[in-house]
């Protein structure tokens, strides 16, 4: 039985330190950059949901007003003008609820599966529930959804793919493991 020196066994602990501590702050990091990603998307969709009321004209603009405080992003995400668009092609209406159902930025190929028991958050409320929903297909699309209740009784429903998120994050997971690799 051949003994290690002391130089192989110094040199083995400095390499499982190494790549302990290159584990640990993959996981800090990946678990950051999804917090802070989400937190976005979230002050997004909760910013979001006077432009797109107003642009489906679901409220009046003089009255549509939360806070005095600006949206996170300086505006709310995405282009507004295929909206009427979405709302044309009977996007709007999940399925025969009276609800309407807002999908920003894109026309998805699944539309998210939105729970029967949806939290609704108050439409002027700064505290906004939100849920991640896969999406109506099954495939790996997920979306982040809230739900605000309007004083005509409907419930406006803004959803956000996921999409970017999960895109970014899974970059973030390839570098991680190249550099460790290196």
């Amino acid at each position: 039985m051949t003994r290690l020196s002391l130089r192989a066994r110094l040199l083995i602990g400095l390499v499982a330190l190494t790549v302990i501590g290159l584990a640990v702050a993959a996981v800090v990091t990946y678990e950051e950059e999804r917090s802070f990603l989400l937190t976005r998307v979230d002050q997004q969709v909760g910013d979001s949901r006077i432009p797109v009321s107003v642009a489906l004209d679901l409220i009046h603009p003089q009255g549509a007003t939360t806070s005095s405080r600006q949206p996170a992003g300086g505006s709310a995400p995405g282009t507004f003008s295929n909206l009427r668009d979405v709302r044309d092609r009977g996007g709007l209406e999940r399925q025969g609820t009276g609800q309407p159902f807002v999908h920003l930025w894109e026309t998805a190929a699944s539309p998210p599966a939105l729970p029967r028991r949806l939290p609704v958050s108050q439409f002027s409320s700064h505290d906004v529930h939100l849920v991640t929903v896969n999406s109506q297909s099954g495939s790996a699309l997920r979306y982040r959804a809230a739900a605000f209740a309007l004083k005509d009784g409907h419930t406006l429903v803004i959803a956000v793919p996921l999409g970017d998120v999960d895109q970014t994050l899974q970059q973030l997971i390839e570098v991680e493991a190249l550099v460790g690799a290196a």
